[in-house]
């Protein structure tokens, strides 16, 4: 929001007087504690991350393709998740855990996270909601005992 008001100001300052020079380094304090921000923001989540978990697996994403997309692209670059990439591989060198990068195209959302079935019918409003194969395992195998 401040951001905002700065570039706005920006624009209606006189170029290279005192006053634009002033509202410019106003601007880029501002753009530089938004950096700041999101940077410590993506150091904290990796190291929660890994404080949990042995190993991590991350899906790789078509992002160039995702940009192009006119309505989510700027959403998308804010997230800087090259950065992530990368500093989930420094934590994983560094705290000796392990990272894995799935496919794009390995159909993790359609398969069952206990038994491996993958539903092939399942579209993506429905996401993991294949519940009935998993209960139809548990009680099958709980009538066996």
């Amino acid at each position: 929001m401040q951001r905002q008001r700065d570039m706005q100001k920006s624009e209606k300052r006189e170029d290279r007087s005192n006053n634009y020079e002033k509202q410019d380094y106003s601007l880029q304090s501002c753009t530089k504690k938004i950096k700041f921000q999101r940077e410590d923001y993506l150091h904290k989540l990796a190291l929660n991350i890994y404080r949990q978990n042995q190993v991590v697996a991350m899906e790789t994403l078509n992002v160039k393709g995702m940009m192009k997309n006119r309505r989510l692209a700027k959403s998308i670059a804010f997230q800087s998740w090259g950065r992530l990439v990368e500093i989930m591989k420094v934590y994983a060198v560094q705290y000796d855990k392990h990272l894995h990068f799935i496919s794009t195209w390995f159909p993790s959302s359609k398969m069952c996270h206990q038994c491996g079935f993958v539903n092939s019918e399942l579209t993506l409003p429905i996401g993991n909601g294949h519940v009935s194969h998993v209960m139809l395992i548990t009680i099958g195998t709980s009538m066996l005992q």
